[in-house]
């Protein structure tokens, strides 16, 4: 049996090999200390995009709030978090999913709000998947459907979903044939839109969105809106946070070597066997991982050196695959 290949794991360019990390068990004092500084500049270098800074930000019940407020237009009282919730695990399915920020306010109501750097081409799938997860969750047995409390899906996407330039979609479900009629269901899905350039939207809401993909000082400095200056003082924060920063790092470290391990064996069972599905096969198991636990799609790409077709097909698949299973015992 021949050496393994090599594979550029890393957004930094970082071979992590050298340093035979266990997955479950990574020392980052053991980098040297030009590859600690990469990855600590990466970490310093992300924005309101990056899932890992978005969902610590909106750990802060104030924040959320707020930009709950700021994007539903309502007035919440407060906001309430359940950890345990954020999760949804049906024991059907080997992989529960992870939420960037799911979170209730005083009266019940449900909030799921995600950051979406790249467009899969399965959202709106992807939206009603969630929805029934988070129906499933919140309809407890012995509970009567209309104990089911309302629920605001929101995607913050760094792409035109729907392509007529709108900061924001907005659904709800209506009568085709009389519009006018709402279906009452409570349920809500947003789409909101960093590359939009009409739509009636708040100066504050707009200047967010620029701050999604552009989460600096120079720009904070000049914004108008005291929600982009709040929430950048949280991001600040976070990258100032030791703990937060090496938490980013182990995570990197691992999705990097966990995906060229599985690169690595898939290529000598290949080349072992006299074909090349051994490796396929074994990336493309991280890369479902990876989707399981609702990592983004850049990310994963990046990783696993995936193209963003064939990672848009996985997804699709898993949605699908989960659904059926869904309907077949529902």
């Amino acid at each position: 049996m021949g050496t393994a290949r090599k594979y550029n794991t890393g957004v930094s360019g970082i071979d992590f090999s050298k340093y035979n990390f266990d997955p479950d068990n990574i020392d980052i004092k053991r980098l040297s200390k030009e590859d600690r500084a990469a990855l600590e500049q990466e970490f310093q270098n992300l924005n309101l995009s990056n899932s890992f800074i978005f969902s610590k930000t909106m750990e802060d019940p104030k924040i959320a709030k707020d930009l709950l407020e700021e994007i539903l237009n309502i007035s919440i009282n407060k906001v309430v978090y359940n950890e345990e919730e954020k999760t949804l695990k049906e024991q059907y399915f080997d992989k529960g999913v992870r939420f960037d920020v799911y979170i209730n306010d005083d009266k019940g109501t449900i909030y799921n709000v995600e950051t979406q750097a790249a467009d899969t081409d399965d959202l709106p799938r992807r939206s009603r998947y969630y929805q029934g997860n988070i129906d499933t969750n919140a309809l407890k047995a012995g509970k009567l459907y209309r104990d089911l409390k309302d629920s605001y899906i929101i995607f913050i996407c760094c792409f035109d979903l729907f392509k007529k330039d709108s900061f924001i979609y907005t659904f709800t479900n209506k009568c085709k044939e009389y519009p006018e009629i709402d279906l009452q269901d409570g349920s809500t899905k947003i789409f909101l839109n960093t590359k939009g350039r009409k739509g009636n939207i708040s100066q504050s809401l707009l200047e967010f969105l620029c701050y999604v993909e552009n989460s600096t000082d120079k720009f904070a400095h000049i914004s108008q809106s005291g929600l982009v200056r709040e929430i950048h003082g949280k991001v600040k924060q976070i990258k100032e946070t030791n703990k937060l920063g090496v938490n980013y790092m182990t995570m990197t470290i691992r999705d990097r070597i966990n995906a060229d391990k599985a690169r690595n064996e898939g290529f000598i069972i290949g080349r072992d066997e006299g074909i090349i599905i051994g490796r396929d096969e074994g990336i493309l198991q991280v890369a479902a991982e990876m989707l399981k636990s609702n990592t983004p799609i850049d990310y994963i790409m990046k990783v696993t050196k995936l193209s963003l077709d064939e990672v848009t097909k996985l997804r699709s698949e898993l949605i699908t695959a989960n659904q059926r299973i869904f309907d077949e015992i529902y």
